[in-house]
């Protein structure tokens, strides 16, 4: 259903997560990245063209919010660079 929705990318943090990935793959989702936490997963989004949209979804208890404060930071950094 993601693919067919325009989702370029997803990014699935946490060994639980692995099943995601898998199931996105197997259905013809071709950009998956698999990553350990919610750091690696701001850098993995990277820097994104202006009107790009970004979905943060997770249990409670992996703690999403960390990865949203870092992609925050991330993508500030990105723009500061480019200015």
């Amino acid at each position: 259903a993601v693919a067919r929705l325009g989702v370029a990318r997803l990014i699935t943090v946490g060994t639980a997560a692995g099943a995601i990935a898998n199931g996105a793959r197997a259905a013809g989702f071709r950009v998956v990245s698999e990553v350990a936490d919610p750091t690696q997963a701001a850098a993995a989004i990277g820097n994104l063209p202006p009107g790009s949209a970004v979905l943060f979804k997770a249990s409670r208890a992996e703690r999403l919010e960390r990865a949203v404060r870092a992609f925050q930071t991330t993508l500030a950094a990105h723009r500061r660079a480019a200015a």
